[in-house]
């Protein structure tokens, strides 16, 4: 019961984090937005739908874990393991195609630069640790994102719980969260330049 609690009061807090995104997303749509700041703001814009994503990745990925621990039969497990696989590889393909633009934003910000190679570090040990290329992609491919079902049962079967377990909690803590704070200091450097634009 004690990691049901853990698990209800990270996920109310990440919902705490949806607010914030939206928060920012009104403000920029509600901007009358000179052609001088359009670029900044697209880039705040892109940049903000990455934390939400990162957010919806982290509440996804945790109620999956929860709901790993509650239920008892194997069905209802393959449907959170199913989730599982999609959220990782969703989040890994969404934030790969964003790299030109976060290495854009970065190159002034030394700290920006730290927190994006650290992440981009921790991202490649990831994919080595858990074979990515090699069971990930093709979980995802054969039983989330499509139902291939000459192949469902196989892969199904080789799904190990407990190592998917570990698999999560260091995409969470080596990936997402170094992700999360790189997000955040991204959108902090963007508000940051244009303030100090528009005063000059």
């Amino acid at each position: 019961m004690e990691h049901i609690e853990y698990f209800d009061k990270l996920i109310a807090f990440l919902e705490n984090g949806i607010k914030e995104y939206r928060d920012i997303k009104v403000l920029i749509n509600k901007g009358d937005i000179s052609k001088e700041f359009e670029e900044v703001f697209n880039q705040i814009q892109k940049i903000n739908e990455l934390s939400m994503l990162f957010i919806i990745a982290n509440s996804d990925l945790s109620i999956s874990l929860k709901n790993l621990h509650i239920v008892k039969n194997d069905s209802e497990k393959l449907f959170f393991l199913k989730n599982i696989f999609l959220t990782i590889h969703e989040v890994i393909v969404v934030y790969s195609a964003n790299g030109k633009l976060i290495n854009s934003i970065c190159k002034d910000d030394d700290q920006a630069m730290e927190a994006c190679k650290t992440t981009a570090a921790n991202l490649k040990k990831f994919k080595k640790d858990f074979n990515y290329d090699n069971y990930i992609i093709p979980l995802r491919n054969n039983i989330s994102a499509h139902i291939n079902i000459d192949s469902f049962y196989d892969e199904t079967i080789q799904i190990d719980i407990e190592k998917t377990i570990e698999m999560i909690l260091q995409f969470g803590n080596d990936f997402l969260s170094p992700a999360t704070s790189l997000v955040r200091i991204l959108l902090n450097s963007l508000i940051y330049n244009s303030l100090n634009k528009s005063s000059t």
